[in-house]
């Protein structure tokens, strides 16, 4: 397995893909800087106040947790080029061809999986730090801002595992780019709108607790801020450890599922 590794990476690192989506992630949080800093200049320039919207808006916390977001420009230029290159192996019919070397079809699996988590990874913490850190250079580093992100972090990055594990699995499954990609939108929209109305429901029953959140915890990529489930940021761990059974029973059904898969 690690010479079929070695041949995937290769792969992903002598394309372009990896490197484009690697400058957008360095150069979108730059354009919010200057645009943030643009914003501030005016203000002080016209005399009015900065309100709290603008600035809950602008806070690094808050764009940290934005860079999450799955539908955001990042985030699903991503996803659809990540799916894309990854279900190259399906369309050009080289998958076969690792079956045929002599690899095993579970271990052809598990390379793909790794291949696209540190494709993922790659750019999302390039993309997310420079967005947090470039906030920073604004708004000034604050010790319990940064304990705030290290737990959404912690958050983030194990629903990312949780979705780009459920992305390789049904891309395995139906073997093209598109069914990974409606499948994992459709999903992530789906549980965010029940985690929604059934918080809505419960506010109007003036219900505090909702157990969706600690369902679905993957859904927090969507969050709009900080707001959102602030009073859960404590939970950070719950969360955490929900997204990795979640990703270990998906590796379960990745493994299960590509020793009966016909590559041919």
């Amino acid at each position: 397995m690690k010479h079929l590794l070695n041949t995937d990476l290769k792969k992903i690192f002598k394309g372009k893909a990896i490197y484009f989506l690697l400058g957008a992630a360095i150069i979108l949080p730059i354009f919010t800087t200057l645009f943030v800093a643009f914003l501030m200049f005016i203000t002080k320039q016209t005399g009015a106040e900065v309100t709290e919207v603008f600035a809950t808006l602008f806070s690094p916390v808050f764009i940290y947790i934005s860079s999450f977001s799955l539908l955001n420009n990042i985030g699903l230029a991503l996803l659809i080029t990540l799916i894309i290159v990854a279900a190259g192996d399906f369309s050009q019919a080289t998958i076969r061809n690792k079956v045929v070397a002599g690899h095993k079809r579970e271990h052809v699996f598990f390379s793909a999986l790794i291949t696209n988590l540190i494709f993922v990874f790659t750019i999302l913490f390039a993309y997310s730090s420079f967005s947090y850190l470039f906030a920073s250079l604004l708004a000034g580093f604050k010790l319990d801002v940064f304990l705030i992100v290290l737990k959404f972090g912690l958050i983030g990055y194990t629903s990312y595992l949780v979705i780009y594990t459920l992305a390789t699995v049904v891309m395995f499954k139906l073997k093209n780019a598109w069914a990974p990609i409606l499948i994992v939108i459709g999903v992530m929209t789906g549980v965010s709108i029940i985690n929604i109305v059934v918080g809505l429901i419960l506010d109007m029953n003036e219900i505090t607790f909702n157990v969706i959140p600690y369902i679905f915890p993957m859904t927090h990529v969507n969050a709009t801020g900080e707001g959102v489930f602030q009073d859960k940021f404590d939970h950070f761990w719950i969360f955490s450890l929900v997204n990795l059974a979640y990703f270990g029973l998906l590796c379960l059904a990745g493994y299960k599922l590509s020793r009966k898969t016909d590559f041919n």
